[in-house]
């Protein structure tokens, strides 16, 4: 009896040692690594600009309204797929009556096309954002808020812009800020007391530490700037990029020479110097059309940054007959069947100039 009491206490202890080791073993296992991976897709064009010709090809006689979702019929799936879609709004949305270059009011249809074709955030900081004094900031403002289209640049008043500046967006898990200034406006004062954001070091010294303290994923600069025309970045728009990358930008996306201009990496920082005419009536060689240019940024273990990115030429056709229409033409078209001998020309010869020029690297 004693033999089998002592057999049974054995077998227990056995069982329990058994049991007590499968548990340390357990809980001295290594945990998996907790992969914290945040992606975020983001899609940048150059001007959005409204000639005079581009007002009146919008317009429906029948209805008597103005309508400009056409001119995005071929790129609005490519436009809206990006988690943001950002472009430079180079005119006002200032009300009748309607005028183009030197000083723009849009419609607001221009900017209704623009929301439907898949843009969420529009840069407002050029030197065409005074053109119609403070009825076309504060009215352009309120255009976009109705529509629900994020923006930056220009604000109706100092407190807006204290409270609202830097500009912060939130997606996927990641922390954006975008800051954005322009070279001026024009010679043209700014309304009081409306704000733009100007090139001054001073102020936006003030705004990047602003930008920083807000612990931001990533910074991205919107400026415009540079010489109208001129296919390579200028000296001043070189010091001004050191001078963003060096307080903290780490994007820099530039607008305002109407031409596509080179590439950059400077200190690990890509730098377009300027994406182009995203839409316009300008029909002359490299200014009639632009790019799109893509990233996506991913966020793990705390740290964000590019990890793919890559572009598209986009060329304006502007078809005559049997009416005045334009339309942005991707580099990928597949229906180039519909442009006639002289604009599948022009839209080629857009697309290999930018090939040639604009050659980003594999990061």
């Amino acid at each position: 009896m004693k033999l089998y009491s002592y057999f049974l206490i054995a077998a227990g202890l056995f069982s329990a040692c058994q049991l007590g080791d499968k548990s340390i073993a357990q809980e001295s296992l290594p945990l998996a690594p907790k992969i914290d991976t945040a992606r975020l897709s983001l899609l940048f064009v150059g001007d959005l600009m409204n000639h005079s010709p581009q007002t009146s090809a919008a317009y429906d006689y029948r209805s008597k309204q103005y309508s400009y979702d056409t001119c995005y019929y071929w790129v609005k799936d490519y436009l809206s797929k990006p988690d943001i879609s950002i472009a430079n709004l180079e005119v006002t949305l200032a009300g009748y009556p309607y005028t183009g270059y030197p000083m723009f009011s849009a419609p607001d249809a221009y900017a209704v096309a623009a929301k439907n074709a898949g843009f969420d955030y529009f840069f407002t900081s050029n030197n065409h954002t005074c053109d119609k004094k403070l009825k076309g900031v504060v009215r352009t403002l309120d255009v976009l808020d109705s529509l629900k289209i994020e923006h930056t640049g220009s604000f109706r008043n100092i407190e807006e812009r204290n409270a609202n500046y830097p500009s912060v967006v939130e997606k996927n898990g990641i922390k954006l800020v975008f800051l954005n200034a322009t070279y001026g406006t024009n010679g043209m004062p700014i309304p009081s007391p409306s704000v733009v954001n100007l090139l001054d070091s001073v102020q936006l010294k003030a705004d990047f530490d602003k930008a920083k303290s807000l612990n931001p994923d990533f910074i991205i600069m919107g400026v415009h700037w540079g010489n109208e025309y001129q296919r390579t970045p200028s000296a001043d728009q070189k010091k001004w990029a050191d001078f963003f990358i060096r307080n903290g930008a780490n994007l820099i996306i530039g607008s305002h020479p109407h031409v596509v201009q080179t590439y950059e990496r400077r200190n690990g920082v890509p730098v377009i110097y300027s994406l182009g005419n995203f839409i316009s009536n300008q029909r002359d060689r490299y200014k009639d059309g632009g790019i799109a240019y893509e990233i996506e940024l991913m966020k793990s273990e705390g740290k964000t940054q590019i990890v793919s990115h890559s572009y598209q030429a986009i060329w304006v056709q502007k078809q005559q007959y049997p009416k005045v229409v334009y339309r942005l033409i991707p580099e990928d078209f597949k229906a180039d069947s519909l442009l006639n001998s002289t604009e599948k020309a022009a839209w080629k010869t857009f697309v290999n100039d930018t090939k040639n020029h604009f050659i980003l690297d594999s990061l």
